[in-house]
């Protein structure tokens, strides 16, 4: 079980900032709009299956929240989930991954996007929650083409005894002559560049994504299947229909000088509240519990003056806000 909830929690901490291909991809291959996603993988030569992801979209068809469960009885138990949180342009700003201990929910990584003029990614920062504290962890670099098509990803980690930034992962991006993306070539830093993994793209009829098949190579170039990830379609006129119907929240007074008050729509029972500075720092949590606490207003003295993103993750579905505490 445990492999499991790992596997799933990194297949939807890989959902990014998007990038356009003739299939309308992410920058991991998966498409960019699904109902639901299903887990594999591969165990004394089959395919197993491991559980889904589902995903929930705001009026602006961009993920709100993804959801990863397993099956439980009868029934499917959300384990993990993201949550998403984009800037005033429309981008990709937070991604932060949380985990279910049985108990309560737990905030364990926090992925940052910062982004080039012309819209491209320049990059993006890992902050994981490690013994109590959130520690940087990994840097992604990303390069492009002239025509502002992704070719690679260089990514970082922190050597835990000097501090310093080292190699880690060079992920090279290959494209089918529609411009479809094709494969992701993953090389590992030991002491040169070593391809050990891949990631191939396969497409249904009509070029949707059908699925992202992950293998590893052994070090002999034979290559072995490890994992999968099978998608539903979903189509896109009706995921206004079918997305949250609570996309952003109403708080008060805005700009504030220290006390605020978030104003929850009808039907929302419980909610949990997190603020982030603009650089992608957690700087509040309120965990979940009953929505007639937030009535009264809460205290924001401690923040220092600036604009900050407020989250607000409730039983219907998630709810942002930009705020400016004076």
């Amino acid at each position: 079980m445990k492999n499991k909830i790992i596997l799933l929690g990194i297949a939807i901490a890989l959902l990014g900032a998007n990038f356009k291909t003739s299939a309308q991809q992410m920058e991991n291959g998966w498409p960019e709009y699904f109902s639901t996603a299903w887990a594999y993988h591969w165990v004394s030569g089959a395919w197993a299956a491991e559980g889904r992801i589902r995903p929930q979209y705001d009026a602006n068809k961009h993920f709100a929240e993804a959801d990863a469960q397993i099956p439980s009885g009868s029934n499917w138990k959300v384990i993990k989930k993201n949550v998403f949180t984009y800037n005033s342009n429309g981008e990709m700003w937070v991604n932060l991954a949380e985990s279910f201990d049985g108990t309560k929910w737990n905030q364990d990584q926090v992925d940052s996007y910062y982004y080039n003029s012309n819209g491209t990614t320049n990059y993006r920062s890992v902050t994981e929650m490690i013994s109590g504290s959130w520690t940087p962890t990994h840097l992604h670099h990303y390069h492009y083409d002239a025509n502002k098509v992704l070719q690679s990803d260089y990514e970082q980690d922190v050597n835990s005894s000097t501090g310093k930034w080292e190699n880690d992962d060079y992920y090279y991006y290959y494209y089918n002559s529609n411009g479809s993306l094709d494969r992701i070539n993953d090389s590992n830093w030991v002491g040169n560049w070593s391809m050990w993994r891949r990631d191939t793209v396969n497409y249904n009829a009509d070029n949707s994504v059908k699925e992202v098949v992950s293998q590893e190579c052994d070090g002999t170039k034979t290559w072995s299947n490890i994992s999968k990830i099978v998608f539903d379609s979903a189509v896109v006129s009706g995921i206004e229909e079918n997305s949250l119907s609570i996309a952003s929240a109403h708080v008060y007074p805005n700009p504030s000088t220290g006390m605020l008050q978030v104003e929850l729509p009808v039907g929302v029972s419980a909610a949990e509240i997190s603020i982030y500075d603009l650089s992608g720092r957690l700087v509040m949590h309120l965990p979940m519990q009953a929505a007639a606490i937030y009535s009264a207003p809460f205290n924001l003295s401690n923040l220092p003056s600036g604009n900050y993103f407020l989250v607000c993750n409730t039983n219907k579905g998630v709810l942002q806000s930009q705020l400016v505490k004076q």
